[in-house]
């Protein structure tokens, strides 16, 4: 017992040592850049949008809030004016409900911001739009960089906005039936901003939402960014959350812990060797329980022996006289009937008493009148007795 603690011992020090150096080594190790395009706020990575939130408070100088829900039924939008949404991310796509709240959100005298690389078909026929998007990311082959630029001639760049970080190529398509502004190009002269007035309110709908992230912004290119969301008046500001490629739905302490590298090592090591201890340190350490088998059933072990010794013999006769014996013990026991012969009432009386037609009872005194006393018969002459008495026990009341 005393070598068994010892061993667990050693073991958990085991643990503990590994997980101490695994913190240190994860918290000095050098951090790996997190090259998902999230577009939150939150957000320190190149796709996130950490300077941009940054951004808000001295740009409209008015109070920001966040969103972390759907549009739908939400109390941010509902009844409200004054107000600016701002929604970046890669794909928009509400359901019709949350579209209708959006719309109306709009329409009641707010302002909708939304930059993204994807866009329901159906909430851009609304607008007599499409957005053309290049089915594969081939900004990396690109040689020569991005250049956006506004159709405003206070905003407008003679060289463009340039941005040498490599963006995905995407701009929308307008037919005779649009009815709102074009506010910015790229360098091919494909529109990628505008703007469409939308009951007291507008909705401005922008195709670049890298250009907002950390790392086009810190290249350079804030100006951009701040022109663009200038277009948006000076009034209290929602951003948006609930809308991204990696939603916040989940604040959990176990969410937190796996969102963070030292952290998600150490609770996956911690698991780990829980299993390991489970598996080599908790066994068990009595002596093991022996399997008694149950005991036999001599009686159907007799049972065969004498079947088997019947059908060795072949004594047909003996066994058809047994049978008779059994069924008149049977009538006895059960209906109180004593003689039974096909003279007199007897076949009446069992008839009447078992319940079973007086042609098969009648057949069965036959059959046993005729067995009694032989010392042999035939097994054919066996099987049909057998069928008769077990349909008599069948119909029995």
């Amino acid at each position: 017992m005393q070598k068994t603690k010892r061993t667990q011992l050693k073991f958990l020090v085991m643990i503990c040592v590994l997980f101490a150096a695994l913190v240190i080594v994860s918290h000095y190790a050098r951090k790996p850049l997190d090259w998902k395009m999230t577009f939150d706020y939150s957000h320190k990575a190149p796709y996130g949008c950490y300077v941009l939130n940054d951004m808000y408070e001295p740009l409209f100088n008015r109070e920001i809030s966040y969103n972390n829900a759907s549009l739908y039924n939400n109390p941010l939008i509902t009844d409200v004016e004054g107000k600016n949404l701002v929604i970046i991310t890669n794909m928009f796509k509400p359901d019709e409900t949350e579209t209708a709240d959006l719309f109306e959100f709009a329409a009641n005298g707010n302002d909708v911001f939304i930059s993204a690389f994807e866009m329901p078909e159906e909430f851009l026929d609304t607008f007599n739009l499409s957005l053309n998007i290049s089915f594969i990311d081939s900004a990396f082959l690109k040689q020569n960089p991005d250049r956006l630029n506004f159709f405003n001639p206070v905003l407008q760049k003679d060289s463009g906005y340039v941005f040498r970080r490599m963006m995905r190529k995407g701009y929308f398509k307008t037919d005779e039936n649009f009815k709102g502004t074009l506010l910015g190009n790229d360098f091919s002269d494909h529109v990628n901003f505008l703007a469409i007035p939308w009951g007291k309110g507008r909705i401005f709908l922008h195709s670049q939402p890298l250009v907002f992230t950390n790392l086009q912004i810190l290249d350079g290119n804030y100006e951009y960014a701040v022109n663009a969301l200038s277009y948006l008046p000076d009034q209290p500001v929602i951003v948006d959350r609930y809308y991204k490629p990696f939603r916040v739905t989940n604040s959990s302490p176990t969410k937190f812990i796996l969102s963070k590298a030292p952290l998600r090592s150490a609770y996956y090591l911690i698991l780990f060797s829980l299993l390991v201890y489970l598996t080599f340190g908790a066994r068990r350490k009595q002596r093991i329980i022996p399997l008694i088998e149950p005991l036999r059933n001599t009686s159907a072990d007799f049972i065969k022996t004498v079947g088997r010794l019947y059908f060795k013999t072949g004594n047909h006769a003996n066994i058809a006289q047994k049978k008779t014996i059994y069924l008149k013990d049977f009538l006895r026991e059960r209906y109180y009937i004593r003689d039974i012969s096909l003279a007199g009432g007897d076949i009446e009386l069992i008839s009447s008493k078992t319940g079973v037609e007086e042609s098969l009872v009648r057949k069965l005194v036959k059959e046993m009148e005729f067995f009694e006393g032989r010392k042999k018969i035939t097994e054919s002459a066996l099987i049909a007795y057998h069928k008769d008495m077990q349909e008599f026990y069948r119909n029995c009341l």
